[in-house]
């Protein structure tokens, strides 16, 4: 049997022309294609490179895949610019090497440091507190608080006054409180203007503060009941730039009045008020004694301080000549205070002597009869 060349055809599926040499579609076959068989099956194709997940591909994205996170700029321009040639690549580094500005954080925590504020702003804040506060509260929150707390400026008007700590002071020690107010008398470094206090203060306690303060212009002592005369004017004559006193709630001697005036003439304020004790229309402190040294605080006070602008003296033992003997020698009064004062008996003619005082408070009730006690 000879053999014979066999031209592919269309008949056999092969389609010459096909770009990818392939077997074409085509359904017509010769007898000399059936007499050879069936044509070969084709070859399998060539198998794919996987092809890239993307954004728009896979909705499950942002499931599968999160965004990076930057905490500094540097690594967000690096890794936007990754695909640029390696030449740009290093001179973009180059430059972000050389930046003059301080990489910082991207993300703001939501959680503030309050120890970290400055320490004019916390000197600030602890302005608005009161003394015994920031000694036993803000200035033991940390160490930069305790910094702001130590500031001499924040020291410069101590007031230990109205303090639930202070009013629970009935009969207890206090040494504490001492122990406290010498803290801030150590902090003031030396500016302590005006330092008030009530209860607790102690003759060792004035020698502490006339030790150290040496720019007091003011104090004000309220029912302290450890001090002595002899000691108030100690304390006075080792002051010198005292403008304003105040010994309320204790008996004064006409004496100590007198050395006021003599180591202090430009004294501006004064107060010496008592408290209204009042038993079936009598003033508890009044005595047979106090009725013999009536207006005798009055004499002491018009003799010798001339250049007073106010004057407290709510309870004291006053009458109208006291009052009278007041406005004459103090001319440059401003402000008068004498109320709760029994003995002043409010009429026409004692309006017209204190015409010329700007401010006059006088006692609600216009005459009290004293009685004796029983």
């Amino acid at each position: 049997m000879e053999s014979r060349t066999i031209q592919p055809t269309l008949a056999h599926g092969f389609d010459a022309n096909h770009p990818c040499g392939q077997f074409g579609s085509g359904t017509l076959y010769s007898p000399d294609a059936v007499a050879l068989g069936p044509p070969p099956p084709p070859p399998p194709p060539p198998p794919r490179a996987p092809s890239k997940v993307t954004r728009a591909s896979n909705p499950s994205w942002s499931c599968r895949r999160q965004a990076p996170q930057f905490r500094t700029l540097a690594q967000f321009v690096l890794y936007e610019y990754r695909k640029l040639p390696f030449s740009n690549l290093r001179l973009l580094v180059v430059l972000l090497c050389t930046m003059d500005v301080e990489p910082s954080l991207l993300t703001v925590s939501s959680v503030r440091d309050w120890s970290e504020l400055p320490l004019d702003a916390l000197s600030t804040i602890f302005m608005k507190l009161g003394t015994i506060e920031i000694l036993m509260g803000a200035g033991l929150v940390c160490r930069s608080w305790l910094a702001a707390a130590k500031s001499p400026e924040l020291w410069r008007f101590v007031d230990m006054t109205g303090h639930k700590m202070v009013n629970n002071m009935v009969n207890g020690d206090p040494g504490i409180l001492c122990a406290m107010a010498k803290v801030a008398i150590d902090r003031s470094d030396g500016q302590m203007e005006s330092f008030r206090a009530q209860l607790f203060v102690t003759s060792e306690l004035l020698d502490y503060i006339e030790s150290r303060a040496n720019s007091l212009k003011s104090i004000q002592l309220t029912n302290c009941w450890y001090l002595w005369t002899q000691k108030l004017s100690r304390f006075a004559s080792k002051c010198p730039l005292l403008e304003e006193i105040e010994f309320s709630y204790q008996k004064m001697l006409p004496e100590l009045i007198r050395h006021l005036g003599s180591v202090h003439p430009n004294l501006k304020c004064l107060r010496i008020s008592l408290p209204s004790i009042w038993q079936n229309g009598v003033h508890m402190e009044y005595d047979e004694s106090w009725e013999a040294g009536k207006n005798e605080e009055a004499f002491a006070i018009a003799e010798s301080l001339h250049e007073l602008r106010f004057l407290q003296m709510a309870g004291r033992c006053l009458s109208n000549d006291g009052v009278y003997a007041i406005i004459q020698g103090c001319p440059h009064l401003e402000c008068l205070d004498i109320t709760k004062c029994c003995h002043v008996y409010v009429n026409d003619e004692l309006r017209a002597h204190c015409a010329k005082i700007k401010c006059v408070l006088f006692p609600k009730r216009a005459q009290i009869k004293r009685t004796r006690r029983r």
